[in-house]
């Protein structure tokens, strides 16, 4: 059973009163699940996991988020 994730956020960087960064950033992925219901609900929560620290990683790498630092 394929199954799919995605996950989408928006990042907002203020200084003092200015918006210096806002963007939304998405990532998609897909996996190969069980039909049963403990496994399933088990890979879904490690594919969220790494979903999570992929979303993070793209936000590092954005070349408009990194001219901040």
């Amino acid at each position: 059973m394929l199954q799919r994730i995605f996950n989408a956020a928006r990042f907002v960087v203020r200084q003092g009163d200015a918006t210096v960064y806002d963007k939304v950033l998405s990532i998609q992925r897909k996996w190969e699940s069980s039909f049963v219901g403990a496994v399933a609900v088990r890979d879904a929560i490690t594919q969220y996991g790494a979903m999570f620290q992929r979303l993070q990683r793209k936000l590092f790498d954005d070349p408009d988020f990194l001219k901040l630092t």
